[in-house]
């Protein structure tokens, strides 16, 4: 994945804290990222799935966007990458884990822009960033695609959602974005994490209901089920 020749580098892997690559993480941890392997085509939950195949909930049931695409699993590392960038600001992990993404689908069929999950204006006042939008700008970069989040906002403050089910997510978040200027018939939905999908589903019905023809999810890490 990574040219051993990256091996030595100045800055310590952000994990184990050896010789990093020009990535951030050294070749073992690179080699150790967990991958999601086989996962739903269209959710991107992890499945035990021939490639490339959609799961039972989603041929009965679709969500409003088309596909997603997962960077990892949402697992003890990763959790601890996330939570670094999201409460620490360490802010060197959005790029890292664009990257990443990048390496796990560096072929992939583009939308014409990439639309990062806003925040409320009150939690990205208070942290002093919206995590997704630092990782779709190092996407734009990979990708060569740009990143519009103009016109597109959260309209209220939500209460926490971790730990929430489906149907509680979708019923905190009915009605919470507001969409008025995307100019773009196929776009991504940039995210750090993706646990239910009812966020994803929530802006990607709004982006839909404005005009947009196709929304895909390009998520960083994803949880595995009955997380």
């Amino acid at each position: 994945m990574v040219n051993q020749q990256q091996a030595m580098f100045q800055s310590p892997c952000i994990i184990c804290q050896n010789p990093a690559t020009k990535i951030g993480l050294c070749t073992t941890c690179i080699e150790q990222w967990p991958v999601n392997i086989s996962p739903c085509i269209v959710c991107g939950e992890p499945e035990t799935l021939a490639v490339n195949q959609i799961c039972g909930r989603c041929l009965s049931d679709p969500p409003d966007f088309d596909s997603c695409l997962t960077g990892a699993l949402y697992d003890p590392v990763t959790a601890f990458l996330v939570k670094r960038l999201k409460y620490n600001g360490q802010l060197s992990i959005a790029p890292l884990l664009a990257d990443m993404f990048h390496h796990q689908h560096s072929s992939v069929e583009l939308p014409e822009a990439l639309i990062p999950m806003p925040l409320h204006w009150v939690r990205t006042w208070r942290r002093g960033f919206n995590q997704a939008g630092l990782i779709a700008n190092s996407l734009s970069r990979q990708y060569g695609i740009p990143c519009w989040a103009k016109g597109i906002t959260r309209t209220r403050r939500t209460q926490a959602l971790e730990g929430k089910t489906k149907i509680e997510r979708q019923k905190i978040l009915r009605g919470v974005f507001k969409v008025t200027t995307v100019p773009f018939a196929h776009v991504a939905i940039v995210d750090d994490v993706m646990t239910t999908g009812a966020s994803a589903e929530s802006l990607a019905l709004a982006l839909k209901t404005s005009g947009v023809e196709r929304v895909d999810i390009w998520v960083m890490t994803r949880t595995p089920k009955n997380h």
